[in-house]
């Protein structure tokens, strides 16, 4: 089969074999339509660009991209197609000896054509060891028809492990991070909870939402598909997380699909006060033990909350008990249920944050009343409505925005320069 016209179509391919990989370009080769394709490649164990032969075959595609990779197969293939921009993929196993230009061909497992879109739908099993039974358990979520294919391999026992199961039929969406990323999947899961089942490390954030069921974290079988959403937004250039989680699940976010904490509320009667509440959160979460690059000093929320109760205010410290204790607040409000911490937000007149999980959770609840210290280029992590006040160290990191803390010790230097005449200025 020929194609013609402008239709564009990325090739995957993980290689482990520089010769298995030369035997699937010469097949590419065979065909009459090579212009049409791009190419995303992953070697591991050896690096193509060593040899001249296979370096050639790569930059004679349309586009292409060729890394060297150390992750399993699967993991590979799946991370090659976030970063694919194409509306069709075809997916190749080293071991293919033919290739048919047929979507969802059922006859042929060591390929699979489809729409990248279509594909992202269904659950990404990265944990079977051979591309043939990943393709396979695909193509038994998309035909809800078992497939009676048998090599006597781990990969065919975990198929048929999997089978015994009604959740082979079901879609699950893996959340995985922090307390702030379960809040950013919020606007996916409002929109397509009641049809799907969720594996995460926090069910109870989602309490409120009609869920249709939640798979344990640590399932072998069932517990996540390691779909990681900064991975996939920082290779998409996604605009915000919260994109990214429709865009990694092949999701389409409209206008309507808006950040909004619609969980119980719970009083707190312990807080009694005539004076207006401003509710601060000081530290962000600590990463391998390591204080976040996104924290500010502990002085200047000291000096920060002396100048807000002169303005009439009754300062709370929310957050935890691990956080950067301040001394000076009126009342610490720590590690409480998130129904009493969104009570409390509904009450407030001024929250101010770093970047961390209260500054999304107070953003889904009352965001025109917030202001978040943040370091600059953290344009992903931003929501409408929420005052930011960022400073630029001169470091242009931009392209690791969405690397953890660890890999960006310029978001340090950023918190550094705010100082407390900028949050005041704000205030007026």
């Amino acid at each position: 089969m020929v194609l013609y016209g402008h239709m564009n179509i990325t090739i995957i391919i993980h290689s482990e074999n520089p010769d298995k990989l030369r035997k699937i370009f010469t097949l590419i080769n065979k065909r009459g339509d090579k212009i049409n394709f791009n190419l995303q490649l992953h070697a591991k164990n050896y690096t193509p660009w060593d040899f001249e032969d296979i370096k050639n075959q790569i930059v004679s595609f349309k586009e292409y991209n060729a890394f060297l990779t150390e992750k399993p197969i699967n993991s590979s293939i799946v991370e090659l197609i976030s970063k694919t921009k194409t509306k069709e993929i075809l997916i190749l196993d080293e071991d293919c000896d033919k290739i048919t230009m047929k979507h969802w061909d059922i006859d042929n497992f060591n390929l699979l054509y489809c729409e990248k879109n279509d594909f992202l739908k269904f659950n990404l099993d990265t944990k079977y060891q051979t591309v043939k039974w990943f393709i396979i358990d695909i193509l038994t979520q998309k035909n809800q028809k078992t497939i009676t294919y048998n090599d006597n391999s781990i990969d065919y026992k975990r198929y048929v492990d999997k089978l015994w199961s009604p959740l082979i039929k079901e879609k699950i969406i893996y959340i995985d991070g922090g307390l702030g990323d379960h809040i950013m999947a919020l606007p996916l899961l409002e929109k397509i909870g009641k049809d799907v089942y969720v594996s995460c490390k926090y069910e109870f954030v989602y309490d409120f939402l009609p869920i249709k069921g939640f798979v344990h974290w640590n399932d072998d079988l069932y517990g996540g598909y390691s779909r990681f959403v900064y991975e996939y937004g920082s290779a998409n250039n996604s605009p915000t997380i919260i994109d990214a989680f429709f865009e990694m699940y092949g999701y389409t976010r409209d206008n309507n699909d808006i950040l909004k904490y619609n969980g119980k509320r719970e009083p707190n009667p312990e807080i009694q006060t005539n004076k207006k509440i401003a509710l601060i959160c000081t530290s962000a979460a600590k990463i391998h033990g390591i204080d976040s690059n996104k924290d500010w000093k502990d002085i200047r929320w000291f000096k920060l909350v002396h100048e807000l109760q002169k303005r009439n205010y009754y300062v709370i410290q929310v957050g935890s008990k691990g956080d950067n204790q301040i001394p000076n607040v009126d009342h610490k409000f720590l590690d409480k249920p998130l129904a009493n911490l969104a009570s409390l937000i509904d009450q407030c007149n001024l929250w101010l944050s770093v970047d961390t999980f209260f500054h999304h959770f107070a953003s889904a609840i009352k965001p025109t009343v917030g202001i978040c210290l943040t370091p600059f280029y953290n344009d992903h992590a931003k929501h409408f409505g929420v005052l930011y006040i960022e400073k630029d160290c001169g470091k242009n990191y931009h392209n690791r925005r969405w690397w953890l803390d660890l890999q960006q010790p310029e978001r340090k230097e950023c918190m550094d320069l705010i100082t407390v005449d900028d949050v005041l200025k704000k205030l007026i």
